[in-house]
């Protein structure tokens, strides 16, 4: 019915006059090839999003030098210069300890993947950049911070929170491209269950219940 409507609606339909011209066979076809479209963009959006969710678990979690991997030369910096008992590092442990109790959710994008459970997403990593930013404005603040490891230098950490940032508006930007897309991609197949039934009734009307027309495309389900 899909993939070949012109043929069914000429060779088993005959005499098919339904009464709007969104149920003829070009209408009909025309929506199937905008359904098609649909389907295409809605994975190409989808695949850009996921690589982006990808880059972005990297930087925060995954890849050496990724964020959760530089709190423990941080601590430890802090720690060997300040002592163990200094406010300096109870201040930058605490803040350190709020970045490890943060949850990262990573959800990619499915066909079915809710948007609420992806902006979940976004909230997990907007409190960790924020945490983590925290942290960072603490570093500047300690007098005499300067380690020799070049990763956990602050104008390293600062460039580090502003390529995290980046990534973040990233992630957001093509969810929201990927939100529109399947929100039309959404409403096309609406269309196009509504205009499958309707073709459904005026077969049964006009070949009748028992008629091979109707018998052939009552099991039609969208």
């Amino acid at each position: 019915m899909f993939k070949y409507p012109n043929l069914i609606f000429k060779h088993v339909l005959t005499n098919y006059n339904p009464p709007r011209s969104e149920e003829s066979p070009a209408g009909f076809a025309a929506l199937l090839q905008q359904v098609s479209a649909a389907n295409m963009e809605e994975a190409q959006a989808r695949q850009l999003y996921n690589t982006s969710v990808v880059a972005r678990e990297n930087a925060f979690r995954k890849k050496e030098g990724s964020l959760i991997k530089l709190l423990p030369p941080i601590r430890a910096q802090v720690l060997a210069q300040y002592g163990k008992n200094s406010a300096e590092f109870k201040q930058t442990d605490a803040q350190i300890a709020n970045i490890r109790d943060t949850r990262i959710i990573v959800k990619k994008a499915t066909e079915t993947t809710p948007e609420k459970t992806m902006s979940q997403s976004e909230q997990s990593f907007g409190s960790l950049t924020q945490y983590f930013s925290n942290l960072v404005s603490n570093l500047v603040q300690l007098p005499g911070y300067n380690p020799s490891n070049a990763m956990i230098q602050v104008s390293t950490l600062q460039n580090f929170l502003v390529q995290i940032g980046q990534l973040n508006i990233e992630v957001a930007a093509r969810s929201q491209q990927l939100y529109k897309v399947q929100n039309r991609r959404r409403a096309l197949y609406e269309e196009l269950h509504d205009r499958a039934q309707r073709i459904k009734n005026y077969t049964k009307a006009n070949y009748g219940i028992k008629g091979l027309e109707y018998t052939l495309i009552k099991s039609l389900r969208i």
